[in-house]
């Protein structure tokens, strides 16, 4: 179960006066196909709130070179991080991969800030709005054709099928290596991969409720709705005429407490 890692950091930040640390594997090969990530692996016993600071940004870890006996972490050929990266992995007594956009990025779906990233796309319908705004609660309730109109444009990945990164992780927790995943994306990949133990920050367009009743809704109905003339592109629960609201954490929303607990818990 060898990983390649092309990039490796390793910061040191003290919480509660016990010293931790977490490694940042950036570029890594999962099987000769590219993905980009961060894995977090703390030591055995590591403090639960040390996940919540960093997500907080209440602490501020120092960075900087950390040598390893002999050599820089920063000197080692593309192998020799590959060896260092699967040593790490093999002597940790617990691992929780931590992700974003760019574990996708390699199965279709665009990230959001880079140069060919979701933000930066040309689309004349929405050229007059910030996209921030069109992914926030506001655009939600006073433009609802808008927002759903760029959602469905934007953040279908009904059809999108997991990379090897996501099939490398499911495989690792499969095998007892990985304690879980925590994750930023909104897809659904790392579970369509296998993935059990999963933590989504900013929720999953898979799953939607009616904003007044609360009743339940797959990706299907949201997304296929557009076609019902009389809801407009909005859609409407057919039990109480309520938004559907797709449950993901928009501009403006704070992060679903469970989730962040259970992020931490797995750390």
């Amino acid at each position: 179960m060898n990983l390649e890692a092309k990039g490796i950091s390793r910061t040191f930040f003290r919480n509660n006066g016990e010293s931790n640390y977490f490694y940042a594997l950036k570029e890594v090969d999962l099987s000769l196909e590219e993905g980009s990530f961060t894995m977090v692996i703390g030591k055995s016993g590591s403090g639960k709130t040390t996940m919540l600071n960093i997500l907080s940004g209440l602490l501020s870890p120092s960075e900087g070179k950390v040598s390893l006996g002999q050599s820089d972490i920063y000197s080692l050929s593309d192998k020799e991080k590959t060896e260092y990266l699967n040593r790490i992995i093999q002597e940790s007594a617990s691992i929780v991969f931590l992700g974003g956009a760019g574990v996708s990025t390699e199965s279709g779906i665009p990230d959001f800030r880079s140069k060919d990233g979701l933000y930066r796309k040309a689309d004349k319908r929405f050229s007059k709005y910030r996209p921030e705004y069109l992914l926030s609660d506001q655009c939600l309730r006073r433009e609802p054709e808008v927002f759903f109109a760029y959602f469905r444009k934007n953040l279908d990945a009904r059809d999108v099928q997991p990379n090897a990164a996501h099939r490398k992780l499911a495989e690792m927790e499969q095998h007892g290596r990985l304690d879980g995943v925590i994750t930023q994306n909104i897809d659904g990949l790392h579970q369509k991969a296998g993935s059990k133990k999963v933590f989504e920050l900013h929720g999953s367009t898979l799953r939607n409720y009616c904003m007044d009743c609360n009743e339940f809704y797959d990706g299907d109905y949201i997304l296929s709705c557009k076609d019902k003339p009389d809801f407009k592109g909005v859609p409407r629960c057919e039990k109480c005429g309520g938004i559907i609201k797709p449950d993901v954490v928009l501009y403006e929303e704070g992060l679903d407490d469970y989730q962040v607990s259970g992020s931490i818990d797995a750390i």
